[in-house]
């Protein structure tokens, strides 16, 4: 195979550079269009896809800010990005209801709302010069007002709804729901303090969301073979319906699993602890123990690089690598490699920068590639290395085996927070016993020596030996309360 044919020609260079200097640069230009304004996506009266286009481009704007390149392009970025913000809020439609009050959303689709609610809070934050005040409150009532219908739709999914792909369409009200949390808590405290969502009741949404989508995980056996070959054992994995809706699901579980955790297992300070009093553990645990399920699903499942259709494979490949970045397992590098050889392959991205000249795949092969750029590791590495890692550590990893550690670190978690409690139970026993033990040496003993001193007698006391008795019995209790409390605090101290 000649050189010129593959998709990464500068072996030299790292796969970030090649990736910034050669797609994507065409890539952002493409999906820019060649109008004077606006964007290729409202060409085409596409709401979602511009949504996407545009949380493209903020990410890739950074990449070439943090580089100092494409200097031109990025200015035309943050002229192009707000003129579609402003067309996507003449989209919006209004609707007044008369239990719930007046919401908004796009299309009338769930999974169109969610993402142009990402993509509008996106553009504000990174473009607020560029929006007057006016149209700055404008979005933010636009965002309360569709939150409440995204709300509102999820309680009556199942009941009036039921729409038979509805994973994907959950997953993205829940993406959306922390989104908020993480980048505007003060919008996120006002949207839950009025409307549809000041009146439910019971669980916060982000449960509800997460336990339906627990819920709707198919589990299922794959025989694999063992080390030696011979034997055959069964992996446990989960999918959920089809690649495109288990990629949709596994990418917002390990959102929300990463933002239940501390600074030491969550990779992204801004998410650290955002949902911790939302998510109680165990559904924490089980979310994550579906997440490294549903990875080893698309780790089995990948053949020649692909997940079956053109955007499974594109929208699979971006979740498996936040998915992994996301719990801090380092992901196969053949499967990331190989999937990514295959989406840039020059038969199918063409010189202008598009997939196949087809706005909907090229907007997911967007976001896939800087789903690589920035979060798979060996992206920083250069091209001739990354070649000889996937040739060379692809054979001694076997993912059989990496399946089971994977499934074990989290049995072995389990089984230390139950030590740790049990610890905690046997260490307050053991004080309890010990106080009562002192207690009563200390009123033996104290019993004994003030028989001898005569301040006790065993006989009819006068009003003066009753007087001595009590006083000693004071100082027997202070000395006895001093004693256990001095223990308790001592315990307390060193266990901390």
């Amino acid at each position: 195979m000649k050189i010129e044919s593959l998709p990464f020609a500068n072996f030299d260079e790292t796969l970030q550079t090649n990736l910034r200097k050669n797609q994507l640069p065409a890539l952002a230009r493409w999906l820019i269009g060649t109008r004077p304004s606006g964007l290729l996506a409202l060409e085409c009266n596409s709401n979602w896809e511009a949504a996407l286009t545009i949380e493209f481009l903020v990410n890739v704007k950074g990449i070439f800010q943090d580089n100092g390149e494409q200097e031109e392009l990025c200015k035309e970025i943050v002229t192009r990005v707000p003129e579609a913000i402003n067309h996507l809020l003449s989209e919006v439609l209004h609707i007044n209801d008369k239990g719930h009050g007046h919401m908004q959303c796009w299309d009338g689709g769930t999974w169109d709302t969610a993402v142009v609610v990402r993509a509008l809070l996106t553009s504000l934050k990174n473009f607020p010069e560029a929006f007057a005040v006016r149209k700055r409150l404008e979005i933010e009532r636009t965002v309360k007002e569709t939150i409440h219908w995204l709300a509102w739709r999820f309680d009556i999914w199942e009941t009036e709804i039921k729409y038979p792909f509805g994973v994907s369409d959950v997953a993205q009200i829940l993406n959306t729901l922390i989104f908020i949390r993480v980048e505007r808590p003060d919008l996120f405290e006002k949207i839950t303090s009025v409307g549809y969502l000041a009146t439910r009741k019971g669980n916060p949404l982000e449960l509800d969301i997460l336990r339906y989508l627990l819920k709707e995980a198919t589990p299922i056996k794959m025989a694999s073979p063992s080390m030696d070959d011979v034997h055959t054992e069964s992996e446990s994995l989960c999918f959920w319906g089809s690649y495109f809706h288990t990629a949709e699901v596994l990418d917002v579980l390990s959102i929300a699993y990463a933002a239940t955790q501390t600074s030491s297992m969550c990779p992204i300070p801004s998410l650290e602890g955002k949902l911790k009093d939302v998510i109680p553990p165990e559904d924490a645990r089980t979310a994550k123990s579906l997440v490294i399920a549903a990875i080893r699903y698309l780790e089995r499942n990948q053949v020649n690089g692909q997940w079956t259709t053109h955007v499974d494979t594109m929208r699979c490949l971006e979740a498996y690598v936040k998915a992994t970045y996301l719990l801090k397992e380092q992901p196969e590098p053949h499967i990331v490699f190989r999937g990514l050889r295959w989406t840039c392959d020059k038969k199918q991205v063409f010189k202008d920068g598009s997939f196949l000249h087809t706005l909907f795949l090229t907007t997911f092969y967007s976001h896939a590639l800087v789903e690589i750029y920035r979060h798979w590791e060996l992206a920083q590495k250069p091209l001739l290395d990354i070649y000889d890692d996937v040739v060379w550590a692809s054979p001694t990893r076997t993912t059989t085996e990496r399946g089971k550690r994977l499934q074990a670190e989290i049995d072995r978690d389990d089984k230390v927070r139950e030590n740790v409690r049990l610890e905690k139970a046997i260490l307050r026993q053991n004080r309890i016993l010990l106080s009562l033990i002192i207690v009563f040496g200390i009123i033996l003993m104290g019993t004994a020596v003030a028989h001898l001193l005569g301040i006790l007698k065993f006989s009819r006391p006068s009003v003066q030996d009753l007087g001595d008795a009590l006083a000693f019995c004071a100082i027997l209790v202070a000395i006895t309360v001093a004693i256990i409390g001095l223990l308790w605090t001592s315990e307390e101290q060193s266990r901390k």
